[in-house]
């Protein structure tokens, strides 16, 4: 099901996704849930914190780099 389209359902999913970004800085898995996600589908998934950094590698190597630049040009 896609749901790029339900702008409500994808806050849901944001809000939810935020909160469990904060709670893997302090624990190794965390559990996003929302109900009633869209179309009365209720949504459940665990994550451990090597696949959140696993899915944003790309961002972090990103920054990094941003960073890296911010540094050298600041000697």
């Amino acid at each position: 099901m896609d749901i790029r389209t339900n702008r409500k359902a994808m806050q849901k999913l944001r809000n939810a996704c935020e909160r469990a970004k904060r709670m893997l800085s302090s624990w190794m898995q965390t559990t996003i849930e929302v109900d009633g996600l869209h179309g009365g589908i209720d949504f459940s998934e665990t994550i451990t914190r090597s696949d959140f950094e696993e899915l944003n590698k790309h961002l972090f190597r990103k920054c990094l780099k941003a960073l890296k630049k911010c540094l050298r040009d600041a000697k």
